[in-house]
């Protein structure tokens, strides 16, 4: 009999398999490290001022197109093609039991969390 998959499992599996998130993380990174480079090399060049909060600009808005991007084509040995052209466009993805733990700790972790962040003591007025 045939697991029925929800839409959400579906779509990150797509996403998965396509690489999507993997090549994201890598276009994260390196933009990271290009305004750390331009952070110390901009001011020596006598940049504008302008010119950082541009780069920044930029790489955000570079974040979706490498999404789409990744997601539409593959690179592959015989080079750039559809990801559809690889054959393994509808595969049913494994069905995922749910895992509670996982989802007790990630709750757990983020109650910490609130918890240090909403109770830090009040600072003290100095001394006169």
């Amino acid at each position: 009999m045939r697991q029925r998959t929800l839409p959400l499992q579906w779509w990150l599996y797509e996403l998965r398999r396509r690489h999507v998130f993997r090549v994201t993380g890598g276009y994260v990174v390196a933009f990271w490290v290009v305004l750390q480079v331009a952070d110390v090399v901009l001011p020596a060049l006598q940049a504008p001022d302008w010119f950082m909060p541009l780069l920044i600009v930029l790489g955000i808005a570079g974040i979706p197109v490498t999404a789409v991007a990744s997601y539409v084509w593959d690179i592959t040995p015989e080079g750039v093609r559809r990801t559809d052209e690889l054959g393994a466009a509808h595969e049913t993805p494994p069905s995922v039991a749910p895992r509670w733990i996982d989802y007790l700790i990630i709750a757990a972790l983020l109650v910490v969390l609130a918890f240090v962040l909403f109770n830090r003591p009040a600072p003290s007025p100095p001394a006169l």
